[in-house]
């Protein structure tokens, strides 16, 4: 028998792909109704798996996340650094959070044998990710600073989780790991419509790598709530 909580990520599935297939096809009546529901979801499935013991930076990124998303949803260009404002703040907060952990356990080093393939997949991301930084070309002295703040700390935000990744290979840290890398997919492939060309493929890879970040984010959260409660 399928538990509740199962249905809760089905729901999330089910209203990820209807807003994916909407986006990609332009169906707009769709999207409008669809957009504004995975991160509720995902929410709701965070306090149903924490048992309501949430850690308030979680519900921040939560909160920070949605309305970055709804400003892209009402007007992309009129919203745009604005919206790249609140998609920045879950990364800093992430990013403290993350340098805690660190260095809590650095003294205690133990290498995991997959931690190279991963280090590897996350250098080449993050290089890749650089690359596309450095090639923007605006005159907006605001948007640059913007971008180029936001690129830096996801960059120190991938290599402290890899880092944290080499020391300890837990399943929290994977599901971080993957959420980083998620991260700078869909935020490269983003920077690709916005400043190189829109496509759909772009569109495609920018959307279902933005899904899987909000899930493996919601994962990870749930997994450092309840070691953090015990």
């Amino acid at each position: 028998m399928i538990s509740k909580k199962k249905y809760i990520l089905y729901s999330f599935a089910a209203v990820s792909l209807l807003y994916i297939l909407s986006s990609v096809f332009s169906v707009r009546e769709i999207e409008l109704l669809t957009k504004p529901l995975f991160l509720p979801i995902l929410l709701y499935y965070y306090l149903r798996k924490t048992n309501s013991k949430s850690e308030i930076h979680t519900i921040i990124c939560f909160i920070a996340f949605y309305i970055g998303e709804m400003l892209v949803l009402k007007d992309p260009e009129g919203f745009y650094l604005l919206s790249l404002v609140f998609f920045l703040i879950p990364y800093l907060v992430l990013l403290y959070y993350v340098t805690n952990d660190l260095l809590l356990i650095i003294k205690n080093y133990t290498l995991s044998k997959f931690a190279f393939f991963f280090f590897l997949v996350l250098l080449f991301l993050i290089l890749l990710f650089v690359s596309v930084i450095l090639t923007i070309n605006t005159d907006d002295i605001i948007e640059k600073i913007i971008l180029y703040l936001y690129g830096l700390s996801l960059i120190l935000f991938g290599i402290m989780t890899v880092i944290l990744y080499v020391y300890k290979n837990s399943k929290t840290n994977f599901f971080l790991l993957m959420m980083v890398i998620a991260f700078i997919i869909s935020d490269m492939y983003f920077i690709f419509m916005k400043k190189i060309d829109y496509n759909w493929v772009f569109k495609l890879v920018n959307l279902v790598t933005q899904i899987f970040s909000y899930y493996f984010f919601v994962n990870y959260s749930i997994l450092r709530t309840k070691k953090n409660n015990v």
